[in-house]
């Protein structure tokens, strides 16, 4: 239940990306959700972007830095705030945990990002900050007996994917088009884009096969997305191909799909793949980071070893041919992610960390 606003302890978390990417909207969903549990969320940006519109829509209070020296801004948001806690959300940026730090407030560190098996630099995570949340196993287990850290998988809010309308603009179902695969996620050489439309070449005969690409390059790798468009422009398949830059009516564009893959080299918990499993979509993905634990092979969808295009032009076409199993498979997943990655169990496992994190600071 949410608790009388004056009785809320205060959280001040900083997200180093305005974007709608995976780790900001991770933070979004949580500073919506904190106030079921007590907390009364202050979200600081390091810059502006399409972020802020989704933070007015869930009605939170945020902050965008400004000026020359950004260290001073938030110090003094900080003070005005009188946080209990501070929740820095990425190892892009630390500053603000050195900062925090340095003002002595309590701050928690939650990694995102893949560590590559760098226990030094665990070790240097671990000794900055108050707390540590990492959010896969393969994280996890570089902090192996550090009593900061724990383990705590990112979530999805289930309900926005329930009883959703398909979007319009993009191609319906007909006999012309029979299955429509997405892509969710930045556009860049690691997530492995390049790899669906080499799959998609291997097998472009299926012409009834089309293929959904949410999502946009990141400022200085333009050069990939105009190689990609070049390739699908000179294996004909512009036709199949339909680039819907960032949105963010991603349950409704799920809605309009059968398959959701995520070809990528690297990654650590990939969002859009909860989110599909969450719309009933059959997925395939890498055997990176924590992709093999949100997929069970043959019973959910399909895990691939990463950097084979064979390999996904073989899972494509084995679940275009198979509706049934496809579908078997989608019903699967979402019963999977109601319930292991609500977030409501999400969010109260991060305020129960803030609390004990709080507890062991004030016991010394």
């Amino acid at each position: 239940m949410k608790g009388n606003r004056g009785t809320r302890k205060k959280v001040v978390l900083f997200s180093h990306a305005s974007d709608l990417s995976g780790a900001p909207i991770v933070l979004a969903q949580l500073a919506r959700s904190l106030p079921d549990f007590g907390w009364e969320p202050l979200v600081l940006l390091h810059e502006k972007g399409s972020l802020e519109s989704q933070l007015k829509v869930f009605n939170i209070d945020y902050h965008v830095l400004s000026g020359p020296l950004k260290p001073l801004d938030f110090i003094k948001k900080v003070k005005c705030v009188d946080p209990a806690i501070i929740h820095v959300n990425s190892l892009v940026k630390t500053w603000p945990v050195l900062v925090s730090r340095l003002i002595k407030r309590p701050v928690i560190w939650h990694v995102h990002e893949y560590l590559d098996n760098k226990k030094l630099y665990a070790g240097v995570i671990h000794l900055i900050a108050d707390g540590v949340i990492l959010i896969s196993q393969e994280q996890f287990s570089l902090f192996e007996e550090k009593p900061k850290a724990v383990r705590i998988p990112n979530a999805i809010d289930i309900d926005k994917f329930k009883e959703v309308i398909p979007v319009k603009d993009i191609p319906r179902k007909s006999k012309d088009v029979r299955t429509i695969v997405a892509y969710i996620g930045r556009i860049e050489h690691n997530k492995g884009l390049h790899l669906l439309a080499e799959a998609a070449a291997l097998i472009k005969e299926r012409s009834w096969i089309h293929y959904v690409i949410v999502g946009d390059t990141p400022k200085g790798r333009e050069k990939y997305k105009e190689e990609l468009l070049d390739y699908i422009k000179r294996e004909g398949l512009e036709g199949v191909f339909h680039f819907l830059g960032i949105r963010k009516d991603i349950p409704e564009i799920l809605a309009s799909c059968d398959i959701l893959c995520h070809p990528s080299y690297s990654d650590t918990f990939p969002l859009a793949m909860m989110e599909a499993m969450a719309s009933g979509l059959a997925v395939i993905g890498t055997a990176v980071g924590e992709v093999p634990s949100i997929i069970d092979n043959e019973r959910t969808g399909l895990v691939l070893p990463p950097g084979n295009q064979n390999a996904i032009a073989d899972a494509i076409q084995r679940l275009d041919d198979d509706s049934a199993i496809r579908k078997k498979m989608g019903m699967a997943g979402k019963d999977k992610v109601q319930k292991e990655y609500e977030l409501k169990n999400h969010t109260e496992r991060i305020s129960q960390f803030y609390e004990k994190v709080i507890d062991r600071l004030r016991m010394g």
